[in-house]
């Protein structure tokens, strides 16, 4: 997979991204953002909950950052410290270097972040990219894994080769077509106009990553030793959501999954089944 070294694509651009995520953020006042120096560099968290509270983290998608979190975070609140942390290499505040994706470049650096928070052991939940990621983490760290939840995961299913064509197309297509893609991603559902805003702002000024994200074997699947719950939308343009039923049917039967008709791949509002599997040990 290509490595954009250069995430963005001016100064200007980094500082528009930047300045509306800090403008998002400073809209709910629970919500503190810290910065952590980690081997690699500065990562960037944002952190709610009380502190005596058990620990979760959240992992965005590729092309975003923490703020995609922020309506969710007063749910995730009730019942966990929560820690959503900006993934190195993506259009957020932590450092600008995309590590690469065929090692454990990105686990090694999660659990750099979670000693520097002082977490000995979490609760994960990643989205798409950061599905990966977590899932990844949990398998090369088992012992820092509580329970997992992968929402809309890369690395399991497969990519599909056609969103390559729609993004293409509609790419053509000036600001309408991106609207029309974000809303494709989005399982044809309208997204509130700020976050609209700020996706086009984000996909008009950050480099994206090109090639496929590596697809994990079934040993290393089998190998995943924690409770998992895996959440995916019947829309999903990007990934097969089939695939990654099947998949994680067969070779982790006992994990629990979710297959939401009419839902695409950008699924943001499932804090009440992620919250339902994530407090069963604590509600038996």
């Amino acid at each position: 997979m290509k490595l954009n070294h250069e995430i963005y694509k001016s100064d200007d651009a980094k500082n528009e991204i930047i300045s509306m995520y800090d403008e998002f953020v400073k809209r709910y006042e629970f919500v503190k953002s810290i910065q952590i120096e980690t081997i690699q560099g500065i990562t960037h968290v944002l952190v709610c909950g009380e502190e005596n509270k058990p620990p979760l983290i959240l992992l965005h998608g590729s092309g975003m950052n923490s703020s995609m979190w922020l309506g969710e975070l007063q749910e995730y609140a009730k019942y966990y410290r929560v820690y959503a942390v900006d993934i190195p290499g993506e259009p957020g505040k932590s450092f600008p270097i995309q590590m690469p994706l065929t090692d454990n470049s990105y686990s090694k650096w999660l659990h750099d972040v979670m000693t520097k928070l002082n977490v000995r052991k979490a609760n994960v939940v990643g989205i798409s990219l950061g599905g990966w990621m977590a899932l990844n983490y949990a398998i090369v760290f088992p012992d820092d894994v509580d329970r997992l939840v992968l929402i809309s995961p890369s690395g399991i299913g497969k990519q599909k080769v056609s969103f390559l064509l729609y993004a293409i197309w509609y790419g053509l297509r000036g600001e309408k077509g991106v609207e029309k893609l974000i809303s494709k991603i989005n399982g044809g559902k309208q997204l509130h106009p700020n976050m609209l805003r700020y996706q086009k702002c984000i996909r008009n000024g950050f480099q994206y990553r090109t090639g496929k994200i590596p697809i994990l074997s079934d040993e290393e699947i089998q190998n995943l030793a924690v409770p998992c719950c895996i959440i995916v939308g019947e829309k999903d343009i990007m990934l097969s959501s089939q695939d990654t039923i099947q998949r994680i049917k067969k070779l982790l039967p006992q994990a629990q999954t979710n297959y939401l008709e009419g839902e695409g791949h950008a699924l943001v509002n499932v804090t009440k089944k992620v919250c339902d599997f994530l407090l069963q040990d604590r509600c038996n």
